[in-house]
């Protein structure tokens, strides 16, 4: 049996621990994903951006802080434009003395990334992932234990027979 059907059966089988389990696995994704959300949106706050200049001989960017350090970080790419082309994937290069604008951390100047902030589509994901067994496993409760049990005691509460 695959880890995939042993899994499968595991979320289909009407049991009160498998929904606890679900519902659990829920809420610690969301606790997760609330957590790694928070620090990108720590990081979001404290971010600053530089101009930095490229320097392709050494494989490296040079910019200064707002504090006026200068910062040397590695170049991670030489592609200055990317396109989707499964022969290069590259349209144009960096050359020497090229700018770029990117984001830094104050606390850590060496670490730059350019667009959004690192880790918002994590916590984005895990949240959703959070909210949907989190809602399944409630919706699963609610089928399998408490409406059959609702059910018994209406139907002995008019004294018809258990359906």
């Amino acid at each position: 049996m695959t880890i995939f059907t042993r899994l499968m059966k595991f979320l289909t089988e009407p049991s009160i621990w498998n929904l606890t389990a679900i519902v659990l696995l829920g809420g610690i994704l969301l606790l997760l994903g609330s957590n790694v959300g928070a620090r990108s949106n720590a990081l979001f706050a404290r971010t600053e951006y530089a101009v930095a200049t490229v320097d392709t001989t050494a494989g490296q960017l040079l910019f200064t802080t707002w504090e006026g350090e200068a910062v040397r970080t590695p170049l991670i790419t030489d592609c200055r434009r990317s396109v989707r082309s499964p022969r290069t994937g590259c349209q144009t290069f960096f050359v020497d003395g090229d700018e770029v604008l990117i984001n830094y951390d104050p606390e850590e100047p060496t670490w730059v990334w350019s667009g959004i902030t690192p880790g918002g589509g994590k916590a984005t994901i895990l949240i959703a992932l959070g909210i949907i067994l989190l809602v399944g496993g409630g919706l699963d409760f609610w089928w399998v234990v408490a409406k059959p049990w609702l059910r018994t005691r209406f139907h002995r509460s008019l004294g018809l027979p258990p359906h």
